[in-house]
C-alpha cells in the first residue's frame, strides 16, 4: 500500500495494481486491453466494474490465462 499511496499523494485518482509479480505476456496485455476498452469505448466510469468485466470477458473466451495472473489485480481509487 505504500507505493501505491504515493501515487494517491501525487493526485492520481485510481490506480490499478497487483498483489505480486504479473508475467509479462500475450494474455495480461489483453486483459489490460479489455480494460481500456471498457473504460474509454464503453465509458464506463465505475473502473471497479470495468476491471471486473475485463477479467469476465477474459473467462468467457475461455482464454488459457493462469488464475493468478488476473486474479491479483485490484484497484485503488474512486
Amino acid at each position: 500500500m505504500a507505493f501505491n499511496r504515493g501515487f494517491l499523494y501525487a493526485g492520481a485518482s485510481n490506480i490499478v495494481f497487483a498483489l505480486s509479480k504479473i508475467p509479462d505476456n500475450a494474455n495480461n496485455s489483453r486483459l489490460m486491453q479489455y480494460l481500456f476498452e471498457e473504460i474509454i469505448l464503453h465509458e464506463q466510469t465505475d473502473y471497479a466494474v470495468a476491471l471486473r468485466d475485463a477479467k469476465l470477458r477474459l473467462i468467457e473466451e475461455q482464454v488459457d490465462i493462469e488464475s493468478f495472473s488476473w486474479a491479483l489485480l485490484g484497484i485503488i481509487g474512486c
